[in-house]
């Protein structure tokens, strides 16, 4: 039960706006912090309208470099409908928007989702900050004549933040395993390389939080499926034959995540995610 509190709204928000902003703290800051009373919630939304929906930013896949734009930076909050925030492409120019929203158009035509979304292939990467994923948008309203995108920015905000939860809760129970297998063979209790294999077990072919991120997006994707037509998704994670190569002639080869985590990289180096003025020209 929420509660309600004697402090007004905006002195939470005159101390929340300087809360830290690296991606955990806003984890918390949302999934925990709007728990806490009404006024908090809405400081906290407040917050994140003001500081960190302007660092966010959505991406069409295959399409933002080749056709000179496809990068959705935010406008405004709907001023008809408060639950939707207002995505628009800034950088296209005049001459290639005919080009580029035919493009966009050709890339939704396919999807089983709302307005051609692919749940097992989606379009579209969501960055807020340095942190990147490709879960479907809620409430998603594209006018891609126009080049806008609406969506439900609490929900999108929720879902993305929740899916992070997990990968750090994913993380944290496999980290705690492997260092409970390294104790065993300390101890004596397991030969060393029955150890290394049971670590590798845990861990995957990779570090553990990489694994950790492809299992929490297919089961994102396996549930979207399942809700959205009734049909269930039969791959897992290790169906997978190739995780690092473009090049693999594998069809299993996961080139979702591979693009997925390319954009994370990407995240990391933009000089501009985490300054409080404009986006400036971002690297990509």
């Amino acid at each position: 039960m929420m509660l309600s509190s004697k402090v007004p709204p905006e002195l939470y928000y005159e101390i929340l706006k300087y809360y830290p902003i690296k991606q955990q703290e806003l984890t918390f800051l949302w999934i925990t912090g709007r728990q806490v009373s009404r006024h908090f919630k809405f400081a906290v939304e407040l917050v994140f309208v003001k500081r960190h929906l302007p660092k966010t930013y959505l991406e069409i896949k295959d399409v933002s470099i080749k056709y000179f734009s496809g990068f959705f930076e935010f406008s405004r909050i709907d001023e008809n409908n408060r639950a939707l925030a207002v995505f628009v492409d800034k950088r296209c120019k005049d001459q290639e928007r005919p080009n580029l929203v035919e493009r966009i158009k050709s890339a939704f035509e396919d999807g089983d989702g709302p307005h051609g979304y692919d749940f097992q292939e989606p379009q579209i990467n969501i960055q807020i900050r340095r942190e990147v994923n490709d879960m479907p948008l809620p409430g998603f309203e594209p006018d891609w004549n126009n080049l806008v995108i609406r969506f439900d920015w609490k929900h999108m905000f929720s879902a993305f933040f929740r899916e992070e939860r997990e990968f750090r809760r994913r993380v944290e129970a496999r980290e705690a395993e492997v260092l409970e297998i390294q104790s065993m063979v300390d101890r004596g209790e397991l030969e060393g390389m029955e150890g290394f294999w049971r670590i590798l077990r845990v861990s995957g072919l990779g570090p553990s939080h990489d694994k950790a991120r492809r299992e929490v997006r297919v089961d994102r994707i396996r549930k979207n499926i399942c809700d959205s037509s009734g049909t269930e998704w039969t791959r897992e994670i290790d169906d997978f034959e190739d995780f690092e190569s473009e090049d693999s002639e594998s069809e299993e080869s996961d080139l979702g995540y591979i693009h997925l985590k390319q954009a994370r990289n990407f995240a990391l180096i933009d000089e501009y995610s985490d300054d409080e003025g404009g986006p400036g020209q971002r690297r990509r």
